[in-house]
């Protein structure tokens, strides 16, 4: 196998000119005969015609940038009209007799994936003009969906290692030197990837020490947290899938009621649309005659009145008012049929209610039981977690005593404190308060007022205990003592400040009224009017 690249060319017509006809002699025009073509195949084209392939790929090349703002391509970059690339693939001649069309196209097609142009506009031309079996390939660089240009780098490269791995691949090694440039190269890139450093030199395996009782304390405890945590998100998991279950239960329960009260609720319902359809005929049928209307009129006043509507007016009055339209009449009939409609709804949706509302008192018992049992497991999960981790610690204090060093406050013992209402922070028992004083006196009441006959007296006054207060040194502590005990000689005890009252300045009290003033006052007593006496012979008639 020997492949050839031709030079990237811009003339889709010219390339095709070439490989379709017969050579032609010297400069002249090409030939129009076509004896050396065997045979001509396409890729990624909708059509088996090399010409109308021709124009496709002429029509694909010249819409390269429509075709890149379809895809959101940027239109970037160097412009290149070389849009042709040919390569031709070669066969042994002794090869001849055992090559058929099928085995050039598998070739065709491995090349194509080598050079990773298998997506590109192609058409294969085979020639039988030399005596050894060739094809050859057209390309559109353009690529159909993207329209970027294929770059072909290292193509070269890559058809000649294809090649030797193609005649590898079929037994028949015709060129041997292709072969030894090829594992020459492979072991030079070998070696180039492994250069013998002193980095890259083996080095020895580390010997196995013995851990020390530290180090599988540690591995221990970090096997621990990691299984505690794993419980931890088992039992969420075990919580939520038992949650789960029950609102899925209920749910389904709920489903099946409303189905069943939906097959109980038929009759009824069938039942009364027998009679909506009775009643609707029998309006239309007293619409028809006077004692009919008088009738609906009735029947709507009855309808009006035990709904409550109207009841300040007479009931001559709205039968009057029912009397003179059949609108009026036809919209209380309808008031009625859905007032019937909304009463038996009701009643058939409390029903459903009642049986819903006891699906949803049983799947709150069992969400309850479910909580109580989580409640359980998670309380036995922090003993026993608590427990090996005690444990854990218990050993870290006995490897710290071991190396005669303090363990860190983490590990040391500590108990929990006892919760009681009795001790303050400290754990000691609070201070006693002492008892104050106290004396009897009695409650002022007001002066019972004269009580007619037959009514009981009022209760006499009560004596009530007090704290005893020294009313001597609680009036000196107020402001009015103050000049008083000044003028005595008495030291003035300090007035406290009352941290919660505003640093505005107090406002002096309003006067007090003088009530037995006002009273001596003489009040002006006004005339009253004279009465006009020219209008009570009105009065008298």
């Amino acid at each position: 196998m020997v492949p050839d690249i031709a030079a990237k060319g811009h003339s889709f017509k010219g390339a095709f000119a070439y490989y379709l006809h017969d050579k032609r002699q010297g400069e002249g025009p090409h030939l129009a005969t076509a004896d050396r073509v065997a045979w001509t195949e396409t890729r990624n084209l909708a059509t088996d015609g090399p010409h109308t392939a021709c124009r496709i790929m002429i029509a694909t090349a010249q819409q390269a940038d429509e075709l890149k703002k379809a895809a959101g391509v940027k239109a970037t970059g160097r412009k290149s009209n070389q849009h042709v690339y040919t390569y031709s693939l070669a066969w042994h001649p002794d090869e001849a007799q055992s090559l058929d069309r099928a085995e050039m196209l598998r070739a065709v097609d491995a090349s194509l994936k080598a050079l990773q142009a298998d997506h590109l506009q192609a058409v294969v031309v085979c020639h039988r003009d030399r005596e050894h079996p060739h094809v050859h390939v057209i390309l559109n660089r353009v690529d159909p969906a993207t329209g970027k240009m294929h770059g072909f780098s290292k193509d070269r490269e890559r058809l000649s290692a294809w090649a030797a791995d193609y005649e590898r691949e079929r037994g028949l090694i015709v060129t041997p030197k292709r072969q030894e440039k090829q594992a020459q190269k492979q072991e030079s890139q070998r070696q180039a990837k492994h250069v013998a450093t002193p980095a890259d030199r083996p080095k020895p395996a580390p010997v196995p020490r013995d851990k020390t009782p530290a180090a599988m304390l540690k591995e221990l405890s970090d096997a621990q947290k990691a299984r505690h945590k794993e419980e931890w998100a088992k039992l969420a998991a075990d919580q939520k899938a038992r949650r789960s279950a029950v609102y899925d239960l209920a749910g389904k329960h709920i489903r099946a009621a409303v189905a069943q009260h939906k097959e109980a609720a038929r009759p009824f319902w069938s039942a009364f649309y027998r009679d909506d359809r009775a009643e609707r005929r029998r309006f239309a049928d007293r619409e028809g005659r006077l004692s009919g209307i008088v009738q609906n009129c009735i029947d709507a006043v009855r309808g009006q009145q035990i709904r409550g509507d109207g009841s300040d007016r007479g009931f001559l009055s709205m039968a009057f008012n029912y009397l003179t339209s059949s609108t009026r009449r036809r919209a209380a009939f309808e008031t009625g049929r859905q007032e019937a409609r909304e009463q038996l709804a009701t009643a058939m949706k409390a029903r459903l209610d009642a049986e819903v509302s006891r699906i949803k008192t049983a799947r709150d018992q069992a969400l309850g039981q479910s909580r109580t049992s989580y409640t359980a497991d998670r309380a036995a999960l922090i003993e026993r977690q608590d427990a090996e981790r005690e444990k854990v610690r218990e050993a870290w204090r006995q490897i710290y005593a071991q190396r005669g060093k303090t363990p860190p406050a983490r590990l040391q013992q500590r108990e929990k404190p006892t919760m009681q209402r009795d001790f303050d922070k400290a754990g000691q028992l609070p201070i006693a308060k002492q008892p104050q004083p106290t004396q009897q006196q009695r409650l002022s009441t007001p002066a019972p007022q004269p009580t007619p006959a037959g009514v009981p007296a009022p209760a006499p006054a009560r004596v009530q205990t007090v704290p005893k207060v020294d009313q001597a040194k609680q009036w000196a502590k107020t402001p009015e003592a103050a000049p008083v005990l000044k003028q005595q000689g008495t030291p003035t005890p300090p007035v406290r400040k009352d941290w919660n009252a505003t640093s505005a300045p107090q406002q002096a009290p309003a006067p007090r009224k003088d009530w037995n003033a006002a009273q001596d006052k003489a009040r002006e007593i006004k005339p009253l009017p004279t009465r006009e006496r020219s209008r009570d012979h009105d009065r008298e008639r």
